[in-house]
């Protein structure tokens, strides 16, 4: 297990190198992960568009232009495959833009779908505010634009987001709960100023603040796994009667426990977090990680179309779209999340049901699921 899990935070590493370019400036999907033939994929947002890259090339065909982070990341490769299956399940096409960490690479690709007349376009923001004007520019044009797993705050726009607050509130009411409402817990968050972090950092705090026994100490790990381990040495170092640790996401958790382990502490301090990868769902099984939270990155690229595609339709929908998420835990914490009515059970996956749940969005969030 200890091979594993080093293995878990070296591949957390190289996903951090991409969170921490969002950070401060609004983040992007990321601080939390081809080839259909309704899609296409393409680096930059100045590269000559042909071929599936010259919008509406098929009648009546809807076309969404999607601009993502980084496409060289695994996050995001995830959800352009499952962004392809979700178009064709839908019926749409989709042209899949890298803009390589550059938020002016981002602008140009999001004027480049406005100029070729798309139907929607769907964007994970490296700079929430950054984006705003151009933004603008579509919704003058007539085009619905999306913000995926980032708030921006216009009239003007959608967003695809996570229920950050309500499901960390609910996790942290079970930590509060499992620990008799008393006692030392720790939360590690990501950064200050990322929408999602933030929102997730709020949602704990609060549940923790109805227990005044209970005595939380927070700092940021930037959504890194090696300064998470250290975080958490840090924080077990200075609360030696700390009894439980609640990470904002599973690749920060994998150093977490790394760092239990180290201080021999896994038996004694409870571990919750948050993302619903697999590799947490198999951390769950073995009692490592008390429970985690699925949002999942191909459920996010899948959904995020499925949203452009009914907005390309004309469908009414609201300015945020909350996709559907999941406790995963086990037997035990089941029984007492329902009994203590803090999560309905329908909202509750076990450790093999989370892990296939990963993969299953299309039962979950297709065609056929409405």
């Amino acid at each position: 297990m200890k091979k594993k899990l080093s293995m878990l935070v070296a591949c957390a590493m190289l996903l951090a190198l991409l969170a921490a370019c969002g950070g401060n400036n609004g983040g992007s999907s990321a601080s939390n992960g081809g080839g259909s033939s309704g899609s296409s994929a393409s680096n930059g947002g100045s590269n000559a568009q042909s071929g599936q890259d010259s919008g509406k090339s098929d009648g009546d065909k809807i076309v969404i232009g999607a601009a993502y982070y980084d496409l060289t990341n695994n996050f995001y490769v995830n959800m352009m495959t499952a962004g392809e299956e979700a178009a064709e399940d839908f019926g749409v096409e989709v042209i899949f833009k890298s803009a390589e960490g550059s938020l002016d690479s981002e602008i140009s690709i999001i004027e480049n779908f406005i100029e070729q007349g798309v139907d929607c376009i769907l964007v994970d923001p490296i700079d929430a505010a950054g984006v705003v004007p151009v933004f603008q520019e579509a919704y003058e044009a007539g085009i619905p634009i999306v913000s995926i797993g980032n708030f921006v705050d216009t009239e003007f726009n959608y967003n695809v987001l996570y229920n950050d607050y309500e499901d960390t509130y609910k996790i942290g009411k079970y930590v509060a709960e499992k620990i008799g409402g008393a006692g030392d817990v720790a939360l590690i968050y990501g950064n200050s100023g990322n929408y999602v972090s933030d929102q997730r950092q709020a949602g704990f705090e609060a549940a923790m603040a109805e227990y005044p026994d209970i005595s939380l100490v927070s700092q940021p790990a930037d959504f890194d796994a090696t300064k998470g381990m250290t975080v958490a040495g840090d924080l077990m170092n200075a609360n030696p009667e700390l009894k439980a640790i609640h990470s904002v996401s599973d690749g920060v958790s994998y150093g977490v426990l790394q760092a239990m382990q180290s201080a021999g502490k896994a038996d004694s301090i409870m571990l919750t977090s948050y993302d619903g990868e697999q590799e947490a769902s198999d951390l769950v099984s073995s009692g490592d990680i008390e429970m985690t939270l699925l949002t999942g990155s191909k459920r996010v690229g899948y959904w995020s179309v499925k949203i452009g595609a009914q907005l390309a339709r004309g469908e009414d929908l609201p300015q945020k779209n909350y996709m559907p998420t999941y406790f995963v835990m086990g037997e035990e914490a089941e029984k007492m999340m329902v009994e203590k009515g803090i999560v309905e059970a329908e909202r509750i996956l076990g450790p093999a049901e989370g892990r296939e749940m990963f993969d299953g969005y299309r039962a979950d969030l297709g065609p056929d699921a409405d």
